[in-house]
Protein backbone atom coordinates (compact mmCIF):
# COMPACT_ATOMS: atom_id res chain seq x y z
CA UNK A 1 0.00 0.00 0.00
CA UNK A 2 1.40 3.36 -0.73
CA UNK A 3 2.00 5.88 2.25
CA UNK A 4 -0.23 8.81 2.24
CA UNK A 5 1.37 12.16 2.59
CA UNK A 6 0.88 12.44 6.33
CA UNK A 7 3.06 9.48 7.41
CA UNK A 8 6.09 10.68 5.26
CA UNK A 9 5.59 14.18 7.03
CA UNK A 10 7.41 12.26 10.01
CA UNK A 11 10.27 12.26 7.79
CA UNK A 12 10.78 15.89 7.01
CA UNK A 13 14.37 17.32 7.52
CA UNK A 14 13.18 20.25 9.64
CA UNK A 15 11.98 17.94 12.13
CA UNK A 16 14.96 16.04 12.93
CA UNK A 17 16.66 17.12 15.99
CA UNK A 18 20.05 17.58 14.53
CA UNK A 19 21.42 19.03 17.32
CA UNK A 20 21.13 15.88 19.38
CA UNK A 21 22.66 14.00 16.83
CA UNK A 22 26.12 12.80 17.27
CA UNK A 23 28.55 12.70 14.12
CA UNK A 24 28.30 8.90 13.98
CA UNK A 25 24.19 9.27 14.45
CA UNK A 26 24.38 11.83 11.25
CA UNK A 27 26.62 9.18 9.60
CA UNK A 28 24.13 6.21 10.10
CA UNK A 29 20.82 8.80 9.45
CA UNK A 30 22.49 9.72 6.26
CA UNK A 31 22.88 5.86 5.44
CA UNK A 32 19.48 5.02 6.52
CA UNK A 33 18.03 7.98 4.04
CA UNK A 34 20.21 6.62 1.85
CA UNK A 35 18.45 3.29 1.82
CA UNK A 36 15.12 4.43 1.78
CA UNK A 37 15.96 6.85 -1.39
CA UNK A 38 16.68 3.35 -3.02
CA UNK A 39 13.42 1.46 -1.80
CA UNK A 40 11.56 4.63 -3.26
CA UNK A 41 12.89 4.92 -6.00
CA UNK A 42 12.04 0.95 -7.02
CA UNK A 43 9.08 1.70 -5.33
CA UNK A 44 8.58 4.07 -8.70
CA UNK A 45 9.81 1.93 -11.15
CA UNK A 46 7.64 -0.87 -9.69
CA UNK A 47 4.37 1.54 -10.51
CA UNK A 48 6.22 2.79 -13.66
CA UNK A 49 6.20 -1.05 -14.75
CA UNK A 50 2.64 -1.60 -13.49
CA UNK A 51 1.10 1.10 -15.66
CA UNK A 52 3.28 0.41 -18.67
CA UNK A 53 2.16 -3.24 -18.37
CA UNK A 54 -1.33 -2.45 -18.44
CA UNK A 55 -1.49 -0.11 -21.30
CA UNK A 56 0.02 -2.46 -23.56
CA UNK A 57 -2.78 -4.70 -22.87
CA UNK A 58 -4.91 -1.78 -23.86
CA UNK A 59 -3.04 -1.25 -26.82
CA UNK A 60 -3.91 -5.14 -27.69
CA UNK A 61 -7.30 -4.36 -28.22
CA UNK A 62 -7.80 -1.41 -29.75
CA UNK A 63 -5.41 -0.41 -33.01
CA UNK A 64 -6.32 3.06 -32.69
CA UNK A 65 -5.24 4.33 -29.91
CA UNK A 66 -1.86 5.52 -28.86
CA UNK A 67 0.71 3.04 -28.27
CA UNK A 68 0.93 2.07 -24.74
CA UNK A 69 4.49 2.88 -24.06
CA UNK A 70 3.45 6.22 -25.51
CA UNK A 71 0.52 6.51 -23.10
CA UNK A 72 2.42 5.26 -19.86
CA UNK A 73 5.13 8.78 -20.83
CA UNK A 74 2.07 10.86 -21.47
CA UNK A 75 0.74 9.93 -18.34
CA UNK A 76 4.18 9.93 -15.94
CA UNK A 77 5.26 13.41 -17.39
CA UNK A 78 3.04 15.60 -15.13
CA UNK A 79 3.21 13.27 -12.14
CA UNK A 80 6.92 12.48 -12.17
CA UNK A 81 8.12 15.92 -13.86
CA UNK A 82 10.55 14.58 -15.80
CA UNK A 83 11.13 14.56 -19.65
CA UNK A 84 10.32 12.02 -21.76
CA UNK A 85 13.77 10.93 -22.28
CA UNK A 86 14.49 10.35 -18.72
CA UNK A 87 10.99 8.13 -17.94
CA UNK A 88 12.15 6.81 -21.27
CA UNK A 89 14.93 5.63 -19.81
CA UNK A 90 13.60 4.80 -16.15
CA UNK A 91 10.87 2.52 -18.28
CA UNK A 92 13.28 0.67 -19.82
CA UNK A 93 15.52 -0.05 -17.00
CA UNK A 94 12.31 -0.76 -14.80
CA UNK A 95 11.39 -3.50 -18.08
CA UNK A 96 15.19 -4.69 -17.80
CA UNK A 97 15.55 -5.33 -13.75
CA UNK A 98 12.18 -7.12 -13.63
CA UNK A 99 12.47 -9.28 -16.92
CA UNK A 100 16.20 -9.97 -16.98
CA UNK A 101 18.08 -8.85 -14.27
CA UNK A 102 16.06 -10.07 -11.10
CA UNK A 103 19.49 -10.40 -8.52
CA UNK A 104 20.40 -6.80 -9.68
CA UNK A 105 16.49 -5.72 -8.78
CA UNK A 106 16.69 -7.34 -5.47
CA UNK A 107 19.46 -4.96 -4.43
CA UNK A 108 17.81 -1.92 -5.40
CA UNK A 109 14.22 -2.56 -3.56
CA UNK A 110 16.01 -3.67 -1.13
CA UNK A 111 17.84 -0.20 -0.77
CA UNK A 112 21.39 -2.21 -1.20
CA UNK A 113 21.91 0.00 -4.74
CA UNK A 114 20.40 2.77 -5.88
CA UNK A 115 18.66 3.70 -9.15
CA UNK A 116 21.67 5.00 -10.53
CA UNK A 117 23.89 2.34 -9.68
CA UNK A 118 21.42 -0.22 -11.37
CA UNK A 119 21.19 1.71 -14.34
CA UNK A 120 24.63 1.54 -15.24
CA UNK A 121 24.35 -2.31 -14.03
CA UNK A 122 21.76 -2.32 -17.62
CA UNK A 123 23.29 -0.74 -19.47
CA UNK A 124 26.73 -2.54 -19.16
CA UNK A 125 25.12 -5.76 -19.39
CA UNK A 126 22.90 -4.90 -22.44
CA UNK A 127 25.74 -4.19 -24.66
CA UNK A 128 25.81 -8.45 -24.78
CA UNK A 129 25.29 -10.14 -27.61
CA UNK A 130 23.86 -12.99 -26.31
CA UNK A 131 20.87 -12.71 -24.13
CA UNK A 132 21.51 -16.40 -22.40
CA UNK A 133 24.44 -14.54 -20.80
CA UNK A 134 23.06 -11.93 -19.22
CA UNK A 135 22.34 -14.36 -15.87
CA UNK A 136 25.21 -15.36 -16.21
CA UNK A 137 27.24 -11.94 -16.17
CA UNK A 138 24.87 -10.86 -13.56
CA UNK A 139 25.40 -13.50 -11.27
CA UNK A 140 29.08 -12.81 -11.41
CA UNK A 141 28.57 -9.14 -10.71
CA UNK A 142 26.64 -9.48 -7.98
CA UNK A 143 29.07 -11.75 -6.52
CA UNK A 144 32.16 -9.48 -6.75
CA UNK A 145 29.64 -6.89 -4.91
CA UNK A 146 29.70 -9.15 -2.37
CA UNK A 147 26.36 -8.95 -1.54
CA UNK A 148 25.79 -12.59 -0.58
CA UNK A 149 21.97 -13.61 0.13
CA UNK A 150 22.74 -13.41 4.26
CA UNK A 151 24.22 -9.92 3.63
CA UNK A 152 22.26 -6.39 4.14
CA UNK A 153 24.52 -4.15 4.16
CA UNK A 154 24.09 -1.48 1.46
CA UNK A 155 26.96 -1.96 -1.84
CA UNK A 156 29.91 0.89 -1.07
CA UNK A 157 31.72 0.75 -4.26
CA UNK A 158 31.04 4.04 -6.27
CA UNK A 159 28.81 3.41 -9.90
CA UNK A 160 31.51 4.19 -11.97
CA UNK A 161 33.82 1.36 -10.28
CA UNK A 162 30.27 -0.59 -10.72
CA UNK A 163 30.05 0.09 -14.32
CA UNK A 164 33.94 -0.69 -15.01
CA UNK A 165 33.42 -4.29 -13.57
CA UNK A 166 30.63 -4.98 -15.55
CA UNK A 167 32.06 -3.81 -18.79
CA UNK A 168 35.22 -5.91 -17.38
CA UNK A 169 32.93 -8.87 -17.02
CA UNK A 170 31.41 -8.23 -20.62
CA UNK A 171 34.79 -8.35 -22.27
CA UNK A 172 35.59 -11.54 -20.75
CA UNK A 173 32.42 -13.29 -21.62
CA UNK A 174 32.23 -12.01 -25.00
CA UNK A 175 35.65 -11.46 -26.36
CA UNK A 176 34.91 -11.88 -29.72
CA UNK A 177 32.24 -9.46 -30.38
CA UNK A 178 33.79 -6.31 -29.13
CA UNK A 179 32.97 -4.34 -32.48
CA UNK A 180 29.52 -5.34 -31.81
CA UNK A 181 29.06 -4.03 -28.64
CA UNK A 182 30.85 -0.77 -29.34
CA UNK A 183 27.80 -0.48 -32.34
CA UNK A 184 25.39 -1.60 -29.98
CA UNK A 185 26.31 0.62 -27.16
CA UNK A 186 26.64 4.04 -30.21
CA UNK A 187 23.56 3.56 -31.77
CA UNK A 188 21.30 3.35 -28.40
CA UNK A 189 18.11 5.20 -28.51
CA UNK A 190 16.86 7.98 -26.03
CA UNK A 191 15.04 6.50 -23.77
CA UNK A 192 17.56 3.06 -23.03
CA UNK A 193 20.93 3.44 -21.19
CA UNK A 194 22.57 4.84 -17.79
CA UNK A 195 20.34 7.95 -16.64
CA UNK A 196 21.34 10.98 -16.10
CA UNK A 197 21.30 12.93 -13.04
Amino acid sequence: MIEPREAVAGHDPARLDLAGLDDASLIDALGAARRQAAVYEARQLTLMGELYRRRRSEDRDDVRVVGGRSQTLTELQPVLAQSRCRLGSRLHLAETLHMRLPRTWGLLAAGRIDEYTASVIVSELDKLTDDTLVPVVEAKLVDRLGTGADQTEPVRVPPAQVGRWARVLVAETEPDRHEERFRKGVRRPCGAGVRHR
